[in-house]
């Protein structure tokens, strides 16, 4: 299954908050979907975190 879920979302703080953290443990729940992934385009270099349900 190849599912493509995007938001776009900002955050204040360096580094993934914990709000967008657990709404990407939401959306995973809600979907059926395993993998999600953080990708922080506001800083110098990309950035990126996994999110495993």
């Amino acid at each position: 299954m190849n599912t493509l879920i995007y938001k776009q979302d900002s955050c204040a703080i360096i580094g993934v908050c914990i709000r967008v953290q657990k709404q990407t443990l939401n959306y995973l729940a809600a979907s059926k979907v395993k993998l999600g992934l953080h990708v922080n385009f506001g800083e110098d270099r990309l950035t990126s975190k996994r999110t495993v349900l």
